[in-house]
């Protein structure tokens, strides 16, 4: 007998499979606590989820600024998903990264993106030089700078924090000066100027 309204089990098995990979590996990022805040002695510091899903919400605020014509869907994209391969091989801060690192983490992430069929947005993530990826790798360092400066205003003042403040806010100065957007260049000012008042 067939009851409206009920799937049959061959169709829910048609995505079962990606729908728990997709979980199974959110699950892991849940749990992989960002290396540098760590080497902080920061306690119970960001998981490497919630960098990312800080990243959107930073791309989502640029939207606000920003009147440049930008693919913000794409931008939004590579924000959700530029950290999924350190699902699998942990979260290496930037400038401990080798190539190495740099390769394995795409081979990971060009895996997940097929899940997705996103495999074409798999050199936007690293080096491409467009638009949006600057955009979505501003909005990432934005959400790394900001999350510093909260650890900093909550008492946490181990001397590697301000070496990945230092660190992120030249990677964020060279975008502004590459994308030649002014409003990128107001952001970095008044973030170290708000950095300077509080350390």
């Amino acid at each position: 007998m067939k009851y409206k309204g009920i799937p049959r089990i061959s169709s829910i098995m048609e995505y079962i499979d990606d729908i728990l990979m997709i979980a199974k590996i959110e699950d892991r990022l849940k749990r992989i606590r960002r290396t540098g805040w760590l080497k902080s002695k920061i306690h119970h510091a960001e998981t490497v989820s919630e960098h990312m899903h800080h990243t959107i919400l930073m791309a989502l605020l640029l939207r606000k600024y920003l009147d440049t014509e930008v693919d913000w869907v794409k931008v939004y994209i590579l924000s959700a998903i530029h950290d999924m391969g350190e699902a699998y091989i942990g979260d290496i801060p930037h400038p401990l990264k080798t190539e190495a690192d740099k390769s394995r983490e795409l081979e990971y992430l060009n895996t997940i993106l097929r899940i997705f069929r996103l495999e074409n947005l798999l050199n936007e993530v690293e080096e491409a030089e467009t638009l949006e990826h600057y955009i979505y790798k501003f909005s990432e360092l934005l959400s790394t700078y900001s999350q510093g400066i909260i650890y900093l205003e909550r008492g946490y003042r181990d001397p590697y924090i301000f070496e990945i403040l230092s660190n992120t806010l030249e990677r964020m100065e060279k975008i502004a000066e590459k994308t030649n957007i002014d409003t990128l260049r107001k952001i970095v000012s008044e973030l170290k100027d708000y950095y300077r008042n509080i350390v």
